[in-house]
């Protein structure tokens, strides 16, 4: 057993959970038969959705089926022709459902089904061969509306800056249905949404049993915090894959939603969730930054590191070794900090989870960028050859 067993190794275990365009099963899509207003002899436009259940605890919470009709039961939608539209009054890419570009209809849920948040808004389908593309967007109003027709297929997006509070950040899902019409889709349009932006997740675990470890908070620090994200990519066929654009050169530091009121106390060499139910945070997609270089002497401190714009998580915690009641770092009163070079790689629609190994000795820094607590380890370099020294001759 190692008596002076020492703090923190990130162990970057990623599990990634992408919503795509793929087909669902009845949990995946509920209701799909009624929409609104789809009765032949009155066609109204009417909605239904379809969103993938991601296997992921998550505002940051995820939007799945379920809590997309309860939480946010609103989505905003533009409906374009298309670019082979035909028929009296048919424009090829003209704007056909939707105020503006930038102001679509409101659709919103109300049991048991979606429907116009205002009656003034209905759209009567055009004529039975003209096809329509829709995009849409939820929650319309967490960011500034973007949406430019160009090459007649709309770039839908949404300029977003994330909240540094996990409570008040949220799970941007923007979705499509292409080349629809009303003798081919009984006049309900299926989007399917997709997520946007990137949900980061934390475990923890203890390096061996006799090791406890309580958590007050963690932050990832110094990552991009603003860009354009949204159907904003390249146009395949009739729609635009889902890009960042735009990302601004600014940064912040997020804490992740811990578990409850009280810190999170690990015992277990299994690693366990640090994040709330909704305590993932939900950030912009990236990569490009640097993290933290604690041995070049100008990046040396946290305070360079930030000047410098170097990314790291910063943990607050106690650790303690039982068998000897001696804390590895803080006390039974207080915490303490330790700092970890944090890579950030992140692509649209999928979930990170970093698992936090406390009391394995490698990885961690103090504030002035000293190795912390690392215990003394061993190797063997080589082994000195032995002499062959000849003995007198003996005669019996």
């Amino acid at each position: 057993m190692k008596k002076n067993s020492k703090f923190l190794v990130m162990a970057g275990l990623i599990m990634t959970a992408m919503m795509g365009t793929v087909s669902c099963s009845n949990d995946e899509l509920d209701g799909a038969a009624g929409g609104a207003n789809s009765k032949p002899n009155d066609p109204y436009i009417g909605f239904d959705i379809n969103v993938n259940k991601p296997n992921a605890q998550t505002r940051g919470t995820a939007t799945t089926l379920s809590n997309f009709e309860v939480d946010d039961n609103t989505f905003m939608v533009w409906g374009y022709y298309s670019t082979d539209a035909t028929g009296t009054g048919v424009t090829p890419g003209a704007l056909y459902v939707g105020s503006s570009n930038t102001v679509g209809t409101v659709i919103k849920y109300t049991t048991p089904s979606w429907d116009y948040n205002s009656s003034a808004d209905k759209k009567l389908w055009p004529v039975e061969t003209a096809k329509l593309n829709f995009q849409a967007v939820s929650p319309y109003n967490y960011g500034t509306v973007i949406n430019t027709p160009a090459d007649n297929v709309a770039a839908l997006g949404m300029t977003v800056t994330v909240p540094t509070a996990c409570a008040s950040q949220k799970d941007v899902v923007f979705g499509h249905a292409e080349s629809m019409t009303y003798t081919s889709n009984a006049t309900v349009v299926p989007l399917t949404f997709e997520h946007a932006l990137s949900q980061v997740v934390f475990q923890g675990k203890v390096a061996e049993a006799g090791i406890t470890a309580t958590i007050k908070g963690v932050r990832v620090c110094n990552v991009y915090n603003t860009a354009n994200v949204g159907f904003l990519g390249a146009i395949t066929g009739e729609r635009r894959a889902l890009a960042v654009t735009n990302t601004a050169a600014t940064t912040d530091k997020f804490p992740i939603g811990m578990y409850g009121a009280a810190d999170v106390v690990l015992t277990s060499t299994t690693a366990t969730d640090l994040c709330a139910a909704d305590g993932a945070l939900m950030m912009i997609p990236q990569s490009g930054l640097t993290a933290w270089d604690p041995t070049n002497l100008a990046t040396k401190s946290i305070a360079l590191a930030d000047g410098a714009g170097q990314t790291y998580l910063e943990v607050e915690c106690k650790i303690k070794y039982t068998a000897l009641d001696s804390y590895i770092l803080g006390s039974a009163d207080a915490y303490g900090k330790i700092y970890v070079p944090f890579n950030v790689d992140w692509a649209i629609g999928k979930k990170y989870t970093y698992v936090l190994n406390f009391g394995s000795g490698q990885g961690g820094y103090d504030e002035d960028g000293n190795a912390s607590m690392n215990y003394i380890s061993y190797s063997v370099a080589s082994v000195v050859a032995w002499d062959d020294v000849a003995g007198p001759e003996y005669t019996f």
